[in-house]
């Protein structure tokens, strides 16, 4: 297996994350994710670029949204669901060689949330394993886009689909089964495909 980067940058690259998201509410992780990913941080941060692993969360939250955030630093020494959402996305990142944006199409930080109790208390390879299990199921949307070679920003571009449906999409987040017709019809031109080639298969 080959990691994303060398293990000795790991430890700070998790613990920026966690303190990242724990800057946000609950309900405000997978905005903040998205924005990281497409503030193209993500590429640099998965790549263990020092300047953004070893960022303080504050500076990172910044330079991420261009704002400060709402949620002061936490002063506890105990750490949040947020903080071990955080942690285990970016051991799984690093663990797995894929891109942020690769996974959060199965594993945005809402779902990761939903595994907090019992996991936290675990070995972190148990989350591993989950994460892997799930993360060999992708929907034909996910499958087209990759096996075409484009981001999902470039696929909205070239769609007028918006990102976030996209992204929506591909988490399985909203049913593209029940997607408006233009949508499945734009999405199908890009990739010179039938509609129902979209479509997930029960």
């Amino acid at each position: 297996m080959i990691h994303a980067y060398n293990k000795v940058y790991l430890d700070g690259a998790m613990a920026t994350m966690g303190e990242l998201f724990e800057l946000v509410s609950e309900q405000e992780l997978d905005s903040l994710f998205f924005e990281f990913i497409n503030s193209g941080i993500a590429r640099e941060f998965g790549k263990a670029t020092p300047r953004y692993i070893n960022m303080p969360s504050l500076e990172l939250y910044r330079e991420i949204t261009g704002k400060s955030p709402a949620i002061p630093p936490p002063i506890s020494i105990s750490r949040s669901k947020n903080y071990w959402a955080g942690y285990v996305l970016a051991y799984y990142q690093w663990y797995s060689g894929k891109s942020f944006e690769e996974i959060s199409i199965l594993l945005p930080p809402s779902k990761v949330i939903t595994m907090y109790s019992p996991l936290h208390e675990a070995d972190i390879n148990k989350f591993l394993d989950i994460a892997k299990m799930l993360s060999s199921s992708e929907t034909s949307l996910a499958k087209l886009r990759k096996g075409a070679g484009i981001s999902q920003s470039k696929l909205s571009r070239l769609s007028g689909v918006s990102l976030r449906s996209i992204q929506l999409y591909e988490q399985r987040a909203k049913d593209i089964n029940k997607a408006q017709g233009d949508n499945i019809y734009k999405l199908a031109q890009v990739f010179g495909c039938n509609m129902e080639d979209l479509l997930e298969k029960n």
